[in-house]
């Protein structure tokens, strides 16, 4: 994470956040809180952190949902454009 806010500046730990996201979200998870308890990274950041990845992974499982199940899967799955009678 440090270097990421070397080279990209405040944004870098977002962008990372992010990419984990993609991948893990219990590493990315357990490591900011690891960083927030022993001091490293203040709570607002970390909770935030864990949000972005959260976020991140949420719509990356839904634009799969609707490429590979169709829009009929995202929309009828919850019952919304069904025309049940």
């Amino acid at each position: 994470m440090a270097i990421a806010k070397q080279y990209l500046g405040r944004e870098g730990p977002f962008l990372i956040a992010g990419l984990s996201g993609l991948r893990d979200m219990d590493a990315i998870t357990l490591s900011r809180a690891q960083l927030v308890k022993s001091g490293g990274l203040e709570a607002g950041t970390g909770w935030r952190l864990i949000l972005v990845g959260g976020m991140v992974k949420m719509v990356c499982k839904a634009l799969a949902a609707l490429f590979l199940g169709g829009a009929c899967t995202c929309v009828g799955g919850w019952g919304w454009g069904s025309e049940s009678r």
